[in-house]
């Protein structure tokens, strides 16, 4: 039977995410375990696991997790939308700054500028 512990980790937020700790035992291959873990109250429709976040210790944890996943769906003739995978790498990176998007006016000054300087010779099949 898993044991769980709770506990708080500041991921580069002002809120605190609820974290939680489970030891799913020894007793069987992990990725079993875990496949089994995360869809414990899954009964029928696809394999929602969209709403969880799971930290694997490599990129090829997660490949694996993921196809274990979807296996086990298949097993029942459905799908699944895993949960966010991410390594623990992943949570030491701050979060890149969203990027400032173009306007309507700004996206058509620049197709305006790219197509006033383009040789259209170049692209007779084009234009």
């Amino acid at each position: 039977m898993p044991q769980e512990t709770d506990a708080q980790l500041d991921l580069f937020s002002n809120s605190q995410p609820q974290v939680h700790q489970i030891f799913l035992g020894w007793d069987r291959p992990l990725l079993e375990l875990a496949t089994e873990y995360l869809a414990t109250d899954w009964e029928t429709g696809p394999l929602d696991l969209s709403h969880l976040t799971v930290v694997v210790p490599t990129r090829n944890a997660s490949r694996r997790l993921r196809e274990s996943l979807a296996i086990h769906a298949a097993s029942r003739s459905s799908g699944v939308l895993p949960p966010l995978l991410l390594n623990p790498d992943d949570l030491l990176i701050p979060p890149a700054p969203p990027l400032p998007v173009a306007s309507k006016a700004e996206l058509l000054s620049s197709w305006i500028e790219v197509l006033l300087n383009l040789d259209l010779s170049s692209y007779p099949t084009l234009f």
